[in-house]
């Protein structure tokens, strides 16, 4: 059987089963992308199997597998990681009216610097990066001035693409965000900008704040992710705009961390 425009989905980060000298048989799931439906399904991989160690697939593409159902349970097993042609790059193309949509599926392992493609990660002053976030099934971005050697001061940066809001009628922007341990006066925003040039040095451009709704951040562990609401970018149509998150902290004084997950904005 084969599946096209197939993605593994929430196990980028896993091998494709158990490792472990329990060697218990385990799932993986695989969608496709929303304009082909959203659907998710399970594949099955026997700890036993000589790929069991190896890293799952990490794309889109399509894949051949037998088709099974288990009671209830549709499944697909594989016979080996060469059938899992995933050539493409992870990410699906954007349904009609979406301009933007970053949900954080694609990155790397846990606490590991955030690398986007064309998006800027920049550690204006201190030097301290966005990195990944995995919690459970939950993908984010994370920055926080907390850990050892971090710097006094920290001004950090995490910038989209440059947008295009030419056509748009009604654009908006949305994400989610997060906050925990919450420990002195940390800043975080969201900003927008029609003249920064993707440079290093972001804040020799003009950024504008937008309004947003925030999470409260507790004085341990996190918050629940809080929607921001549509943001109504209707002021900036016909323009190039960027999307900048803004973090200003410092350790020991200032390191509360934020999270954020599921940027969009759409044109309508």
């Amino acid at each position: 059987m084969v599946l096209s425009t197939i993605l593994l989905l929430a196990n980028l980060n896993q091998t494709y089963s158990d490792t472990s000298v329990y060697k218990t048989t385990q799932n993986r799931d695989i969608k496709n992308c929303p304009a082909d439906g959203n659907n998710t399904i399970i594949v099955r991989t026997s700890a036993y199997s000589n790929f069991a160690g190896k890293q799952v697939a990490q794309g889109r593409g399509s894949i051949l597998s037998i088709y099974t159902i288990f009671n209830t349970t549709k499944q697909l097993l594989l016979r080996d990681s060469n059938d899992v042609r995933f050539t493409n790059p992870y990410a699906c193309g954007l349904p009609p009216g979406t301009l933007l949509s970053e949900d954080f599926e694609g990155i790397g392992a846990n606490n590991a610097t955030l690398i986007l493609p064309n998006w800027k990660n920049i550690g204006e002053v201190g030097g301290v990066l966005y990195q990944n976030a995995l919690f459970g099934p939950v993908k984010c971005a994370k920055i926080t001035a907390f850990g050892t050697g971090a710097p006094a001061a920290v001004t950090s940066w995490l910038i989209t693409p440059a947008v295009s809001l030419a056509g748009a009628t009604a654009p908006k922007l949305s994400f989610m965000n997060a906050a925990g341990f919450n420990v002195g006066a940390t800043s975080f925003k969201v900003l927008i900008s029609t003249n920064y040039t993707g440079n290093n040095t972001p804040s020799t451009a003009t950024w504008t704040e937008l309004p947003a709704i925030w999470a409260t951040p507790p004085a341990t562990g996190f918050s629940d992710f809080v929607s921001s609401g549509n943001i109504n970018l209707s002021a900036y149509i016909g323009q190039n705009v960027y999307i900048a998150f803004k973090y200003v902290g410092g350790n020991p004084s200032a390191t509360t961390t934020w999270e954020v997950d599921d940027i969009k904005v759409t044109a309508f």
